[in-house]
């Protein structure tokens, strides 16, 4: 099996980089959504300290639907770093947690 290993490489004159080739705009606005959906969750289950039954299973739901939309995007912009498709799904995934954090019904 023929793997190859990325090794941060310091070249004179050149940005150190984990990649060979620089990220696409795409897989970068990937990411940085996926960070900002970490954030909403996080937000999520910290905003709701002492809730009933039913909400705590709509923030978990809310969660987990959106951790594994935006793990799922941002498979695919890794696979493929110029498909628009990442991004879609990363967005998809942020909609979830943010929705259940900005619901108006009171807690």
């Amino acid at each position: 099996m023929n793997e190859t290993i990325s090794v941060p490489v310091r070249m004179p004159g050149a940005v150190l980089r984990h990649y060979r080739v620089p990220m696409s705009w795409p897989r970068r606005l990937s990411l940085a959504t996926a960070s900002l959906t970490a954030v909403a969750c996080c937000a999520v289950t910290a905003a709701a300290p002492d809730v009933s039954a039913g909400l705590v299973f709509a923030l978990v739901s809310a969660v987990l639907a959106g951790a594994f939309a935006t793990g799922l995007g941002l498979f695919v912009s890794r696979r493929r770093p110029a498909n628009l498709v990442g991004i879609l799904l990363t967005f998809s995934g942020l909609v979830p947690p943010v929705q259940t954090l900005l619901d108006p019904t009171p807690r």
